[in-house]
C-alpha cells in the first residue's frame, strides 16, 4: 500500500466535512485525490461513495445516482447508507419506481431500525 489505510480514511474524513460545510468543490477535489491515490477496492469506493454524495448535496442528483450505482455494484450493495442514498437521489430525480424497487433491501435489513439509512429514507419519502 503506497499510502497507509489510516491516512487516507483520515482525508476522507476531512472530504466528508467539507460536504457537511457546503464546501462542495472542494470536498470533490478531495475525494477525487482520495480516488486517485486508493490502491484498494475499499478506499476507491469509499471515495466514489463521497463523490456522489457532494454531486447530491449540490443538487446534481443524476450524477449521485450514476456514482452510487457503480459504487454498490462493487460493495455488492451491502452498504445500507449508500443504498438509501441511492433511493433519496432516484426520487429526486425522478425516478420513482426505481428507488420503490430498492426500499426492500433496507428495510428487512435486521439492522436497518434507528439506522442512518432509516433517516436517509425518511427524508427521501418527506
Amino acid at each position: 500500500m503506497l499510502y497507509p489505510e489510516n491516512l487516507i480514511k483520515r482525508v476522507s474524513e476531512i472530504g466528508v466535512l467539507a460536504c457537511e460545510q457546503g464546501r462542495l468543490q472542494d470536498a470533490e477535489v478531495i475525494f477525487g485525490g482520495v480516488a486517485a491515490i486508493a490502491d484498494d477496492v475499499t478506499s476507491h469506493t469509499a471515495a466514489g461513495l463521497g463523490m456522489a454524495a457532494t454531486k447530491i448535496a449540490g443538487g446534481d442528483f443524476e450524477s449521485g445516482v450514476k456514482l452510487l450505482s457503480d459504487n454498490l455494484a462493487a460493495l455488492d450493495y451491502e452498504n445500507m447508507d449508500a443504498l438509501a442514498l441511492l433511493v433519496f437521489a432516484m426520487k429526486r430525480s425522478g425516478r420513482e419506481q426505481d428507488a420503490e424497487e430498492l426500499i426492500p433491501r433496507l428495510t428487512s435489513n435486521p439492522d436497518f431500525k434507528g439506522s442512518l439509512a432509516e433517516e436517509i429514507l425518511l427524508a427521501a419519502e418527506g
